[in-house]
């Protein structure tokens, strides 16, 4: 049923969570994993004199958020692909499923960005809404 998870995370619990929904059903039906994390774009922190720390903050931050997940994923016999990607996070995990042609999506419910998801719709909610495959939304 299933030749290729999208797994995004970014390092919340509901992206835990959603992490042994994607190796269970990978391991399940012998589907390769797709793991996305995306990184924002550094514009949007600002002109700051502080550039250089924060640009390298940002990717210390992403290869944590990828180890951690890559450290659950070790002995599960599910392989894994790692597609580390820039801008806005629904926007860049919908590309990815359509350029990997993926046959699901599993996303936690709500990530980091709880504020902004507020104010402007959660990632999983558009991603639900815009992807090209099925979505699982996990809590």
């Amino acid at each position: 049923m299933y030749k290729r998870i999208l797994y995004a995370t970014d390092g919340s619990q509901p992206a835990r969570n959603a992490l042994a929904h994607a190796r269970d059903l990978a391991q399940k039906y012998g589907a390769e994993l797709i793991l996305v994390h995306v990184f924002r774009h550094i514009e949007e922190f600002g002109k700051s004199p502080y550039f250089s720390e924060i640009e390298e903050e940002r990717k210390r931050a992403g290869e944590t958020v990828i180890g951690q997940a890559m450290a659950e994923l070790r002995d599960s016999g599910v392989t894994v692909h790692i597609e580390p990607c820039e801008g806005q996070p629904a926007e860049a995990i919908i590309n990815v499923a359509a350029v990997r042609n993926c046959d699901l999506i599993v996303i936690g419910s709500r990530g980091l960005g709880t504020f902004q998801g507020l104010l402007l719709g959660g990632v999983s909610d558009r991603v639900a809404r815009h992807a090209p495959c099925p979505v699982l939304v996990v809590r």
